[in-house]
């Protein structure tokens, strides 16, 4: 997938990037991973996090 750096969707995926995995679950509030919660790839957790901040700074 590539990221524009120079949008404001682009600027927060690059951020999320950095982040653990473990900590953008956290931050969705999503259950731990077991058999109830689906497994997500890395890309689409990072997507769902930019999705709630765009849609905050759109408020």
């Amino acid at each position: 997938m590539l990221v524009d750096p120079k949008t404001p969707r682009g600027k927060l995926i690059l951020r999320y990037r950095g982040w653990r995995t473990e900590h953008i679950v956290k931050a969705l509030g999503l259950p731990p991973l077991d058999d109830s919660r689906p497994k997500y790839t890395r890309d689409t957790l990072i997507n769902m996090m930019v999705d709630i901040k765009m849609a905050v700074r759109e408020k």
